[in-house]
C-alpha cells in the first residue's frame, strides 16, 4: 500500500471494522452476495458487470443499496478500497474495492465460521465457497460472453495488448478473463541481472523482508507460519529452508491479466503438490 497523498483525499479512508455494518443482519449481507451472483446471469437481463460481483463500491447498484442501506452510508463516508502507487512513475491513485469482496470480507473476518447463514443452513465459509463455485459456473457458460463488452468498458481494457483481440473468438467470459497477452507487452526490467526478481503477475505487490514483519504489520495477531501455509510439519526440511525468508503478496484486481509466471529464470525440481484450502472469489494470491 502506498503512502496516501492527502491533497487528493476527499473523505476518510475506511479502516474495515465490524461496527461499520453493525445494524445489518448477516443473513441480509448473505442475500446481497447471492443477488450479486444472480445479477451476473445474462439470461436475467443482467449484462452490466457493475451490477454483479465485479461492481465497485463507488458504483453501488441501487438495488443493493436498498437491501443494505448501511452500504450507501459507508460508501458516502469512506473511501472503500486501496491507495496504490505505480513504481515506475510514483503516481499514486485510489482503487475502489469490488463491493462483493467488501461484503465477503465482512462475513469472513467478522462473522465466526461456525455462524450459520440463511435460516441456519450453512456456516460462513461453506456459504462463500458455494457462491464462488456458482459464480464460476455462470462465467463458464456460453451465454456469459454477453458480459464481456461491459467488462471491457468498465475497466478500460486495452484490446491491442491481447494475443487474440477479437472478443467474438472467446466462448465464455472466463476464457476472456484469463486472456493471453502478446509477447513483449510486459517487458521484464533488468532481465539480464541473474539476481533480479520480477512480479509473477499484473497485481498490487507488497513484499515483506521477513515473515516476522508480515506477522507484525499484515497478519496482525492471526496465527500464521510457513508450516500452516504449506500444510507441513514444522520439522519438514522445506519449512526449515524457508525460515526467516521474505514474503510477497500479489493482489489481482478484476482488470488484471490473470495468469502468473516465474519471477526468476530457473529449473523446476520435483512435482507440484496441491495444498488443501479454501478459495474465495476476490481473494489474494500469495
Amino acid at each position: 500500500m502506498a503512502s496516501i497523498d492527502k491533497a487528493n483525499v476527499t473523505k476518510a479512508v475506511e479502516k474495515i471494522h465490524p461496527s461499520h455494518l453493525a445494524r445489518t443482519n448477516k443473513d441480509v449481507i448473505a442475500r446481497g452476495l447471492q443477488q450479486l451472483v444472480d445479477h451476473s446471469l445474462p439470461a436475467k437481463g443482467h449484462e452490466d458487470v457493475t451490477q454483479g460481483i465485479l461492481g465497485s463500491a463507488d458504483s453501488l447498484a441501487p438495488w443493493l443499496g436498498k437491501l443494505i442501506p448501511e452500504l450507501e452510508e459507508l460508501a458516502n463516508k469512506y473511501h472503500i478500497g486501496n491507495f496504490v502507487v505505480i513504481r515506475a512513475t510514483n503516481q499514486r491513485f485510489f482503487e475502489s474495492m469490488p463491493i462483493y469482496e467488501r461484503l465477503g470480507m465482512h462475513l469472513l473476518f467478522y462473522g465466526p465460521e461456525q455462524v450459520k447463514l440463511l435460516e441456519g443452513c450453512k456456516p460462513i465459509q461453506d456459504f462463500l465457497k458455494e457462491l464462488s463455485l456458482r459464480q464460476g459456473e455462470i462465467y463458464d457458460s456460453p451465454e456469459s460472453v454477453r458480459n464481456i463488452p461491459s467488462f471491457i468498458e468498465t475497466y478500460n481494457l486495452q484490446l491491442d495488448e491481447l494475443l487474440e483481440p477479437d472478443i467474438d473468438k472467446y466462448k465464455t467470459f472466463n476464457q476472456f478473463f484469463h486472456r493471453r497477452l502478446k509477447p513483449g507487452v510486459r517487458p521484464v526490467q533488468n532481465a539480464d541481472n541473474p539476481k533480479g526478481f520480477c512480479s509473477v503477475a499484473d497485481c498490487r505487490l507488497v513484499v515483506y523482508q521477513t515473515i516476522d514483519l508480515a506477522e507484525k504489520f499484515w497478519i496482525k495477531g492471526n496465527e500464521f507460519s510457513i508450516p500452516t501455509l504449506l500444510d507441513l510439519a514444522p520439522s519438514d526440511p522445506l519449512c526449515r529452508s524457508l525460515s526467516g525468508g521474505s514474503l510477497a503478496i500479489f493482489r489481482l484486481a478484476p482488470q488484471d491479466y490473470h495468469r502468473f509466471h516465474s519471477p526468476v529464470d530457473g529449473t523446476l525440481l520435483g512435482e507440484p503438490r496441491d495444498i488443501v484450502g479454501q478459495y474465495y472469489t476476490g481473494e489474494l494470491v500469495i
